[in-house]
């Protein structure tokens, strides 16, 4: 969501479920608007059966051991990958990208980095390419920049838009440090996508019960950075609190703390296998 936050999560943002506009993020250029309703219904024909809840991957603390998952052969949600991370996403069959998604262990993830490189003095469009430079595409392009299947895509254009900085500067970088990372004897990880980390989410911090303190996966509270651009100037993370999505200035690597101290934003890489 580009302004909400519910329950009032975000530094210097109250809780909106009783207001009537929406709360700005600081360094917006939108103006707020008024709150709207889409109603849906969902229905079965009458009689129909309807199918069960799916039930909750049941992920023993730190992952489960599987020697055919480790050899990169047939996995199962909660099962250590050939990485030595958690499996947090089975396709069902081999897409263009591969089958599984398998996050990067703890002792992979950094912290304190930004989207992009941000010139002194230019935090704005004109500091590096656009990602998506033909204006009639780019809203499409964006849509398709958030699905599962693309993280490594958009790791890559992110990588491109930086080419001809030192690499000291793009390892500086959400994309940079993970296209570069070797992990668990592993070099193929990648910055996921919008849809691929709130997966991950569902997966992993569901089930570790993240929310009372039971964190056995290694994961910080906190914004986490994903590879998928909201616009020239934002891209989309996930807040490891409650999982909501927020889009968040690409120059930024943290928010500062009313007591002086600083929340770093947070990078955990995946890979694709199978």
């Amino acid at each position: 969501t580009q302004f909400t936050d519910a329950n009032g999560i975000v530094n210097g943002l109250a809780g909106n479920k009783t207001l009537r506009k929406s709360n700005v993020h600081k360094g917006s250029s939108f103006t707020a608007k008024p709150m709207r309703l889409a109603y849906v219904n969902a229905f079965a024909p009458k009689g129909a059966v309807l199918p069960p809840k799916p039930p909750r991957p049941v992920i023993p603390a730190g992952g489960r051991t599987s020697t055919e998952c480790a050899a990169g052969r047939s996995c199962q949600v909660g099962d250590i990958g050939p990485g030595g991370g958690v499996v947090f996403y089975d396709a069902g069959k081999t897409e263009p990208w591969g089958r599984y998604l398998e996050a990067s262990p703890a002792a992979c993830q950094k912290s304190g980095l930004t989207w992009r490189i941000a010139l002194p003095g230019k935090r704005g469009t004109k500091q590096l390419p656009m990602l998506f430079p033909t204006w009639a595409t780019a809203a499409r392009q964006r849509v398709e920049a958030k699905r599962l299947g693309m993280g490594q895509v958009n790791t890559a254009l992110v990588i491109k838009q930086h080419k001809g900085l030192p690499q000291s500067s793009l390892d500086a970088t959400a994309a940079g440090y993970a296209n570069s990372l070797v992990c668990g004897g592993k070099d193929d990880w990648f910055l996921p996508s919008k849809d691929e980390l709130d997966t991950l989410y569902n997966v992993l911090a569901v089930t570790d019960n993240d929310l009372t303190g039971n964190n056995s996966f290694g994961f910080t509270r906190g914004f986490y950075w994903t590879s998928s651009e909201y616009n020239n100037e934002t891209a989309w993370t996930q807040l490891w609190v409650d999982g909501q999505q927020f889009d968040r200035e690409k120059w930024l690597n943290g928010d500062p703390r009313k007591d002086g101290g600083f929340n770093p934003f947070h990078v955990r890489p995946i890979r694709a296998f199978g």
